[in-house]
């Protein structure tokens, strides 16, 4: 591993992340741009970061590299739109050595099809647009021509690549990294937050089944409530998130009378999602489509070396992250049945518990370390520069 850049004669190699958002903004994405960040900076890479901004005022981050927001004109959905970001692109770009895009971006896609045609360009394929079936066949073209004009593409995973609808344009360029995974992002868990005091005068001696995330259709927190009622008495669910479907959900928790085996927390943050990790005995992941690409709730989970339970979504990448009967258990998307029955199973088999949890903490180290991971993106970064832009560099 290089020296750290900032005590070395030789500047940094300058690549700019164009990302979605950063901390304290949250989300997978954003989880894995900071990682990958920070995963460069050892390697004598400067990753900047240009996102969007989601307030007027950002506490100032404290890193080695820099944050460039960009003002966003309007939101649709989940999506930003915004002209200052373009501009951004543009007047940055002399200022690079390369740059690393992540898509599914639409407005940066676009952009850099456009304004970085002179610099390598590197694409991180998180998934393709499948939320919003019309806009992913609007956008095909342009996908294609940005693998087209990439100097390389990162999967996190084969079924990136096999389950994509630019499969054949992907496995041309494609380099499998898994995301760099830093397990001090969390930090020590905040025990007496209040929210993790009602997680525990609710679960009682019962054992806690987590699952995090987004209150969105494809999440499947659905189902999670609908097996609730299939769970052994000593187990009960806490879901912790926000999201449109709060409302549904709560309600769905009514309609199966799950009140007192399923609590919705609401969101949390990072000190009381790291104590929620630690008090959890198995944490579900239990999504529906292929939406969900990887999941970054389940490495968080398998860092505290608790046995998660996924689903198996056709042409996803999540059961190649969650390995069968060794971090854990997959099971059929959608089936409330078989998802209690696995989770009932971590529950009554100690043995196997044991196993999956051991088996959990070892991907962390084997497959996911900040650094070796880094490692391998900082390899690939400096592959496709020019012989010039990485001379001193090690």
């Amino acid at each position: 591993m290089a020296s750290d850049p900032a005590a070395s004669r030789q500047p940094p190699i300058k690549l700019l992340q164009i990302g979605k958002y950063f901390f304290p903004d949250q989300g997978g994405v954003e989880t894995v741009t900071q990682a990958i960040s920070d995963a460069l900076w050892p390697h004598g890479i400067q990753a900047d970061v240009l996102c969007f901004s989601r307030r007027r005022d950002y506490p100032a981050p404290g890193l080695p590299y820099q944050i460039i927001r960009a003002k966003t004109d309007f939101r649709l959905s989940n999506k930003s739109f915004s002209v200052d970001y373009v501009r951004k692109i543009a007047a940055l770009a002399p200022q690079y050595d390369a740059a690393l895009l992540h898509v599914p971006n639409p407005i940066g896609m676009l952009g850099a099809l456009r304004l970085w045609k002179n610099k390598p360009l590197l694409v991180l394929w998180h998934a393709d647009i499948t939320t919003y079936p019309l806009l992913g066949r609007v956008l095909r073209g342009y996908e294609r021509a940005l693998i087209r004009q990439s100097a390389g593409v990162i999967v996190p995973t084969d079924a990136h690549v096999s389950g994509s609808y630019v499969a054949q344009e992907l496995a041309a360029k494609a380099t499998v990294i898994p995301f760099p995974f830093d397990r001090t992002r969390l930090p020590l868990p905040n025990r007496s937050a209040p929210g993790i005091s009602r997680v525990r005068q609710f679960a009682g001696s019962r054992r806690i089944v987590l699952s995090v995330g987004r209150l969105v259709g494809y999440k499947g927190f659905d189902v999670l409530v609908a097996s609730a009622s299939r769970l052994a008495d000593d187990l009960c669910v806490v879901i912790a998130g926000s999201g449109p479907l709060a409302g549904a959900l709560q309600a769905e928790v009514v309609r199966q009378n799950a009140g007192g085996k399923v609590l919705l927390l609401g969101s949390v943050d990072d000190a009381d999602l790291a104590a929620l990790y630690e008090a959890a005995y198995a944490v579900a992941v239990p999504s529906v489509t292929r939406a969900e690409m990887y999941g970054v709730t389940q490495v968080e989970a398998m860092s505290f070396a608790r046995p998660v339970v996924s689903t198996n979504i056709p042409g996803s990448g999540v059961s190649q992250v969650n390995l069968h009967d060794e971090t854990g258990l997959v099971v059929t998307p959608g089936d409330c049945i078989e998802l209690a029955d696995a989770l009932n199973r971590l529950a009554k088999d100690e043995q196997l518990y044991r196993r999956l949890s051991v088996g959990a903490e070892r991907s962390i180290r084997e497959t996911h370390d900040l650094s070796r991971a880094g490692g391998k993106v900082a390899a690939l970064v400096r592959s496709v520069l020019p012989a010039a832009a990485t001379r001193g560099q090690s």
